[in-house]
């Protein structure tokens, strides 16, 4: 079949669809595209690319920084049920909000990114004026460029965000996700771009973000791990049982914890999310050379309040920007320089498949011993 393509929006051209299809049929399976806009509350002017083919699809959210809202396999939904009710459209996010978290006013999607000018906790200027937000804009730009295209093999949603001002910080990302006709999963590809005339600094987080039915009590994370730090003392009582999962419970803290993994020759990695019964999983790998640092979320609330685990493999750790620079966690590019890094996601559906994963990152631990620290640690975490 013949390669298909649409540009859906283009700011500069004047290009906008408000309502399109393409499907086709290749000989694993039919697919669908289609392009959306939604109306009505906090979601009203977001669009939404809905992706599908054979029984797995997932959501683009363009108007979301390219974010992915959420996938399905079969009745199965892969992502989790947020307290807020989205999509929200960035304007009804205030970042500024809230010391600075007004970012969770919005924040429901599987896959979202935190960055690019910084990423972590909210930072402030010595006179208490908001310097960064929480987890950055990036999440909150809407896309000026998106298409589509697709073959008999794969389908491809494409998207370019501007994250930029006058006399500051302007950097543009260019988003590719692409999903394999008649398997289960998609590939992230970002490139992150220095539009500035100056050079500048870049900060990247990819949030995935997994609840029920998936996560539940007795799932259990696989990782190959070679150093693991509690960010905090509410991380630090539970590190006995950091990869594993218990039932929600009211006023529940986070935990977060900060991991050096190991890769293969190559330096690829690879971590996994198994549910108690052992059937059901969702794996992702990386390169360790463009995400050298892996942070674990878990927000295991009461239902209502979010119970949910975040896999981040990131270039940097989420502590504030000003602490990351110091320590040397960010990516210096230099003006017109881009920098290439993403993720491959793939959902197991079967006992023997996930066996097989788990043996996978078994063989990448080896005999190498898992260095845990039982306390906060000095740089990882900020004094």
């Amino acid at each position: 079949m013949a390669r298909r393509s649409k540009l859906l929006a283009d700011t500069t051209e004047g290009i906008y669809e408000d309502h399109f299809v393409m499907e086709g049929q290749t000989q694993s399976a039919g697919y669908r595209v289609e392009k959306r806009r939604l109306r009505g509350g906090q979601s009203d002017g977001v669009d939404i690319i809905r992706v599908s083919h054979g029984d797995f699809g997932f959501e683009v959210v363009p108007t979301r920084g390219m974010g992915i809202r959420y996938g399905w396999v079969g009745p199965t939904r892969i992502g989790w049920d947020a307290p807020v009710p989205g999509p929200v459209h960035p304007a009804f996010v205030p970042l500024s909000d809230a010391g600075g978290t007004g970012w969770l006013c919005g924040f429901d999607e599987l896959v979202t990114r935190c960055g690019l000018e910084s990423n972590g906790a909210p930072e402030f200027y010595p006179n208490g004026r908001l310097r960064y937000p929480l987890h950055g804009r990036i999440a909150n730009r809407p896309a000026h460029r998106v298409a589509v295209e697709a073959d008999d093999r794969q389908v491809v949603v494409t998207g370019s965000v501007d994250e930029s001002r006058l006399l500051g910080f302007k950097a543009r990302l260019h988003s590719r996700i692409e999903t394999t006709v008649g398997a289960a999963g998609f590939t992230v590809r970002d490139r992150i771009e220095n539009t500035s005339g100056q050079d500048t600094t870049i900060q990247l987080i990819y949030h995935f973000n997994i609840g029920m039915p998936l996560l539940g009590p007795g799932a259990r994370f696989h990782a190959p791990v070679e150093v693991l730090v509690p960010r905090d003392d509410a991380s630090a009582r539970d590190v006995a049982t950091w990869h594993r999962y218990i039932a929600g419970a009211a006023q529940c803290d986070e935990q977060v914890f900060f991991l050096r993994l190991l890769g293969d020759t190559a330096k690829r990695s690879r971590v996994l999310l198994v549910n108690a019964a052992g059937d059901l999983a969702v794996s992702l790998a990386f390169s360790l050379r463009e995400l050298p640092w892996f942070t674990l979320w878990k927000q295991l609330g009461a239902p209502g309040d979010g119970y949910v685990t975040g896999l981040e493999p990131g270039l940097n750790l989420p502590n504030r920007t000003g602490f990351e620079r110091e320590q040397g966690r960010v990516l210096e590019l230099r003006s017109g320089e881009s920098f290439e890094t993403g993720l491959e996601m793939e959902v197991l559906q079967d006992p023997e498949s996930i066996r097989e994963a788990v043996a996978a990152i078994e063989a990448l631990q080896g005999t190498n011993q898992i260095l845990i620290h039982e306390r906060p640690q000095f740089p990882w975490c900020e004094p």
